[in-house]
Parts: structure tokens; sequence; C-alpha cells
């Protein structure tokens, strides 16, 4: 199977070009969604902004890490 990673033994010669051609750098790494809005979230209530309220697709639903955004 084709690894969606450049970097990966397993990735075919099209996902390579691709990252060269487009300038991803090789640090670009994959994150799941419900991560990037975990620290999407976190990052603005660093910053000193209230964060009362999410709303997200049912798919949200699936990650425990999301939904136990509703307890911190």
């Amino acid at each position: 199977m084709a690894s969606w990673d450049p970097a990966s033994p397993d990735a075919g010669p099209a996902k390579v070009a691709h990252h060269k051609r487009c300038q991803i750098p090789v640090e670009a790494t994959h994150e799941e969604k419900e991560q990037l809005v975990l620290d999407t979230i976190d990052e603005a209530r660093i910053c000193g902004v209230d964060v009362p309220l999410v709303v997200a697709d049912a798919g949200y639903g699936h990650a425990t890490a999301f939904r136990l955004l509703s307890l911190s």
C-alpha cells in the first residue's frame, strides 16, 4: 500500500514528485483534523481568547480527545 508520507519507502513516485513540485517541506507531516482543531483551540486559550462553544460535524464525535474537550 502506498504511503501518504513522501519520505516513506512505500511512497509512490507521484506523491514524492507532488511534494517536490509544491515545495512542501520534508518536516511537514500529516495531522488528523481533530488534532488540528484541538491545537487551534489551545492556541486561542493561551492567547486569552475564551472558547465557550465549538460546533463540529458528526465525524468529530468519533475522536475521544475532541469529545473530552467539553470536560476541560
